[in-house]
C-alpha cells in the first residue's frame, strides 16, 4: 500500500536513456544523488519499527508481541496425539505378510531336503530299435532317417565324479562314459540337488585346537564356551 501511494504521488520510475555514455563526472554524481534519494525514500516508507510476530494459541493468531502464548489448547493436543482407527488392520496385514514369507521359506527348505534325499527319479525314455540305444530323447539322425522309436519308462539316476566333483545324469545303473572334465570313471551316487558348501573353513572345537607338538602354531577355531563358576 505504501508503494502504491508513493507511485501515485511521485509517478512511475523513469527509464534510463540507452544512448547515454557512462563515465562522465556529472552522470556519476547524478547516479549517486538518485541512489541517496531512493535510500531515504525506502527508509521513510519502511521505518525501523518492530514488525508484529505471530503467536499460536490453539488455532488462533494474534499480532501482539508483548505476551506471546506458548501453551497449546487441549483440542490442538488431541489433534496432535490422534492416531488412525485402522491400526489393527495394518498389524493384521503385517502379520499375514510375515506368515506368507515364512511359509515360502518353509516350502523351499522342504523342497531342498527332499531333493537332497532323492537319488533317482522315474522318467520317460526313448529307445531306438534299429540303433539299440536308450536315451532321454532320440538323436537327429534317427529322426531324419525315420528309425523305429519306442517310448518306455526309465529311471533317471544322479552321479558325481569322485575326483573333480562333476555331476552327470544317466538312465543306466552306472554311467558308461568317462567324466567330461577329468576323464575319470570313478562315479559316486549323488542327490538330485548339489550340496551347499558351508561357509566355515576352520573346524570349531569347544576346548580349542590340540597341539601335536608343544608350542606349535595351529589355526583351529575355538568357540570359547567355557564359563567361569563366579
Amino acid at each position: 500500500l505504501n508503494a502504491l501511494k508513493w507511485i501515485k504521488t511521485n509517478g512511475p520510475i523513469k527509464k534510463e536513456n540507452p544512448n547515454k555514455i557512462p563515465g562522465s563526472e556529472k552522470e556519476k554524481r547524478k547516479t549517486l544523488d538518485d541512489e541517496m534519494e531512493k535510500s531515504t525514500k525506502t527508509i521513510q516508507l519502511f521505518p525501523n519499527e518492530k514488525r508484529p510476530k505471530l503467536t499460536v494459541s490453539g488455532l488462533e493468531s494474534s499480532s501482539s508481541t508483548s505476551s506471546p502464548i506458548t501453551v497449546l489448547s487441549p483440542r490442538f493436543k488431541e489433534l496432535l496425539e490422534a492416531t488412525s482407527k485402522h491400526t489393527d488392520l495394518l498389524e493384521l496385514r503385517d502379520n499375514q505378510a510375515q506368515e506368507e514369507y515364512f511359509d515360502k521359506l518353509e516350502k523351499k527348505e522342504r523342497l531342498e531336503e527332499k531333493m537332497l534325499s532323492t537319488f533317482k527319479v522315474p522318467c520317460k525314455a526313448v529307445r531306438c530299435l534299429k540303433c539299440k540305444y536308450t536315451a532321454f530323447s532320440a538323436s537327429d539322425r534317427c529322426k531324419s532317417e525315420g528309425h523305429p522309436l519306442k517310448v518306455t519308462d526309465g529311471t533317471k539316476r544322479f552321479f558325481k565324479c569322485g575326483d573333480c566333483g562333476n555331476r552327470t545324469v544317466t538312465l543306466d545303473i552306472v554311467p558308461l562314459l568317462t567324466c567330461k572334465n577329468c576323464s575319470s570313471s570313478r562315479w559316486e551316487r549323488a542327490p538330485m540337488m548339489r550340496e551347499k558348501k558351508s561357509l566355515l573353513t576352520n573346524t570349531l572345537s569347544i576346548r580349542g585346537g590340540e597341539e601335536t607338538i608343544l608350542g606349535a602354531l595351529h589355526a583351529d577355531g575355538n568357540l570359547n564356551l567355557l564359563v567361569p563358576e563366579n
